[in-house]
């Protein structure tokens, strides 16, 4: 199902957020990383967001508006945004500027960090996007952004968790607890509440971890591994022929196709942790 046959007004699988909530989020994500490129570029302190609330607002705002305008005005703030880092100085990635929550970061990390809210929401429509279809970088790194989240909780359950791709031990928790194993796109995806686990398994045989993240909270049987043929794309956490390549795409949110320009996907190798 496309985008353009939803209803917006719909709850998404997302707990509290409809559809149009979903994809109002990353068009002004969009709007709030160029104010960090524009802060970059001119020198001046222009916060993504002036706070918690300002964000909540714009999406709150923007969300009920007819289905055509919310995939309009989705393409239009990512098209702006791809402008805006693709014309942004090769000298000036590494300017630190303010995050929401008042972190000061380097703005390259914008690149990654839309790259995922993208990535991430478009799951969050239920079209079918699922995290299986992210593309290998994003991959590699939600993996381990969401393990080193795991070992900074001291409510995560021990565990330990291996990609298939690479066979690197990963643990969480108290440790070393159950082993999950699994294609690295699935694993993230179900740590984060976005897929059930049926393609994970768990040693010593039984149900998946319990742990605090939505949907995946529900523990069940594993089945088992996916098949070779689901989890034959490979997986490489910063693939250095996927900044050369002359051009790369990325599917929105709301289904339309936009193209990352060659430096954009140059420094989204370098995702901030």
């Amino acid at each position: 199902m496309g985008a353009r046959a939803l209803t917006f007004r719909a709850p998404s699988p997302l707990p509290g957020w409809t559809r149009g909530r979903v994809l109002t989020h990353p068009a002004r994500s969009a709007g709030s990383r160029g104010r960090l490129l524009a802060s970059a570029r001119g020198g001046v302190d222009l916060p993504q967001y002036a706070d918690e609330a300002q964000r909540a607002r714009e999406i709150e705002e923007d969300a009920g508006r007819p289905a055509a305008v919310l995939l309009d005005d989705m393409d239009t703030a990512l098209r702006r945004f791809l402008a805006a880092a693709g014309d942004h100085p090769a000298d000036a990635w590494e300017v630190p500027v303010r995050w929401l929550g008042g972190g000061l970061r380097p703005v390259r990390g914008v690149v990654g960090s839309m790259l995922r809210e993208v990535e991430v929401h478009h799951t969050d429509l239920a079209t079918g996007h699922g995290p299986d279809r992210r593309p290998a970088l994003l991959v590699g790194r939600e993996l381990e952004t969401t393990v080193r989240r795991l070992r900074d909780d001291p409510g995560a359950p021990p565990m330990t968790l291996v990609a298939d791709e690479d066979r690197i031990p990963r643990v969480t928790g108290a440790g070393p607890g159950p082993r999950v194993t699994g294609p690295a796109a699935d694993l993230p995806g179900w740590l984060t509440g976005r897929t059930d686990g049926g393609a994970l398994a768990v040693e010593p045989p039984g149900h998946l971890p319990a742990h605090r993240s939505g949907a995946a909270d529900r523990a069940r049987p594993a089945t088992g591994l996916a098949s070779a043929q689901r989890r034959g794309r490979g997986w490489c956490a910063a693939s250095p022929a996927w900044a050369r390549a002359s051009s790369a795409t990325a599917a929105s949110s709301a289904g339309v196709v936009v193209r990352w320009p060659r430096s954009v996907r140059t420094y989204g190798v370098n995702m901030p942790r």
